[in-house]
């Protein structure tokens, strides 16, 4: 697989992100923590960009720009991260972001996971599709179709066989 390069832009959209699901998802984290990891994030995908494909770069700290946007759905959250995290690794499998900030934002992926396994908890079953069956599926009224019983009655013929030829 190939490494993606991600822009301050798109890291200050997944942060605004992560700050409007916070009302509706239990993230722990601090929101300093959540900007520093995200910043960690970028250099180590610009690193590991540079060591899969050879090109020089400059890597220097950057700012995580705000960016105002509205609520977005946690499932596209929990995704975004995901695959930021995934960029941050060489295709030699060198991981360039520190453990600490691998941390934050993997603690922020399980609180967004469990977030969405409450709510689909939460959600009535679905209700199972009505019943529609026609007198030619069933062999006609009253009956069961050809060949229904034949399978169930050589199975029991195959072990009773079976069962004889241990017994002797």
């Amino acid at each position: 697989m190939s490494v993606r390069t991600y822009t301050q832009e798109e890291i200050g959209r997944l942060c605004a992100d992560i700050q409007a699901l916070k009302p509706r998802v239990l993230v722990s984290a601090r929101d300093e923590a959540i900007r520093e990891a995200l910043a960690a994030a970028l250099i180590a995908n610009r690193a590991a960009y540079a060591m899969t494909y050879g090109e020089e770069t400059v890597i220097e700290r950057l700012d995580v720009p705000e960016a105002s946007r509205k609520p977005v759905e946690p499932g596209e959250v929990f995704k975004d991260i995901s695959l930021l995290l995934y960029n941050c690794v060489s295709n030699g499998g060198r991981d360039f972001l520190p453990e600490q900030d691998r941390a934050v934002l993997d603690g922020i992926r399980l609180e967004i996971a469990w977030s969405l396994v409450e709510a689909a908890e939460a959600r009535p079953p679905p209700r199972p599709p009505a019943k529609t069956t026609r007198a030619l599926d069933r062999g006609g009224p009253g009956q069961q179709p050809d060949g229904f019983l034949e399978p169930v009655e050589r199975a029991g013929e195959e072990q009773a066989g079976a069962m004889g030829a241990a017994g002797q």
